[in-house]
């Protein structure tokens, strides 16, 4: 008689494995991200595993759950290699000097890479080695097994998930929204944005002279965007930056790193400040990217804005805004 308990390594893999399948194939764009933001070989990605993982991932899910006989050994072998892998890339990721954000479920894993992370990761790994095991004491795959069950033994199973929902249910976070703020502080139709304070805070210079927020915001307004070089996204804000910089000289435009370990990799044209302990980006509660207009009056100006999407239609506004101000007044526009 099959003995329910045993089957459960193999379905909470699978259930890993196919929500994690769906979520990247969700959200392609951030599983791709991830491979930049965990300094994957940049050879996976021109061989497309970005886009095939997922569809791998599934096929194993399938196979745990439907693989007769001895082919389910080869599978609990693969997955166990499989979360090995995840365990070693997190582990690595968690020791890089900057935070690394990393969907590894999607839009449903984003979140920093932490010593929470390692911990559900080699918590995943034990449960594939209870797979392995499973798969090496019993001579019939999970599928067959459970088309045996009784109804006891479907009790220990549904009970088995029920507890793995309630677990989801109580560490569920609800999405945070990220409009544009920026919008609103630049558009008199939206909702009116209410200015408050330049926040009291420091940030570093290249040369690790400290500058107050308010002081740096003194003479002009200031556009701090928060980036990681690890950061797919923010690349790709890194790439639409240079024209806004040319194009709106009234506004100081600063990038906020998390610190200058890869220097090299820092464009030339990158006016940028540091925030090595992470407080500025806890003040703003800003992830990366994100930005935020410091205005020079000492009180914010918009912001601030969290995402690609809501970085690059902020930059649109005050862009937009600041030509207006042009063909009103010419005599406004002042260079560096």
């Amino acid at each position: 008689m099959p003995s329910a308990p045993f089957v459960l390594p193999a379905i909470i893999l699978a259930g890993v494995l196919i929500l994690s399948g769906i979520a990247k194939l969700r959200a392609p764009r951030e599983s791709a991200d991830a491979f930049v933001a965990l300094r994957l070989p940049p050879a996976l990605a021109r061989l497309g595993a970005p886009r095939l993982l997922p569809y791998a991932e599934l096929v194993l899910a399938a196979a745990l759950l439907l693989a007769p006989g001895s082919a389910y050994l080869p599978a609990a072998v693969l997955a166990l290699a499989l979360f090995l892998a995840y365990l070693a890339i997190i582990a690595r990721a968690v020791r890089f000097p900057e935070p690394v954000t990393c969907a590894c479920f999607g839009r449903l894993g984003l979140g920093t890479v932490s010593g929470v992370t390692v911990v559900r990761n080699a918590v995943l790994v034990a449960v594939a080695v209870l797979a392995l095991v499973d798969a090496a004491v019993h001579d019939h795959g999970v599928g067959q097994r459970l088309a045996e069950f009784t109804g006891a033994q479907w009790t220990w199973v549904a009970l088995a998930g029920l507890a793995a929902l309630v677990a989801g249910l109580i560490v569920h976070r609800p999405g945070t929204k990220t409009g544009s703020a920026g919008r609103e502080a630049l558009d008199g139709d939206e909702l009116e944005y209410l200015r408050q304070p330049i926040p009291y805070g420091l940030v570093e210079r290249p040369d690790k002279s400290s500058v107050a927020l308010r002081a740096l915001a003194a003479d002009r307004a200031r556009l701090l965007v928060f980036l990681s070089l690890g950061c797919g996204p923010c690349l790709r804000v890194i790439e639409f930056l240079p024209d806004f910089v040319a194009a709106n000289p009234e506004v100081g435009v600063h990038a906020v790193l998390h610190s200058a370990t890869a220097v090299e990799s820092i464009p030339e044209w990158m006016d940028y400040l540091l925030d090595p302990d992470g407080t500025l980006a806890a003040t703003f509660a800003v992830p990366t990217p994100a930005a935020v207009l410091l205005g020079a009056d000492g009180l914010l100006a918009g912001g601030p804005v969290i995402g690609e999407p809501a970085v690059r239609e902020f930059l649109d506004d005050i862009a937009a805004e600041l030509s207006g101000a042009r063909e009103a007044t010419p005599e406004l526009l002042s260079g560096r």
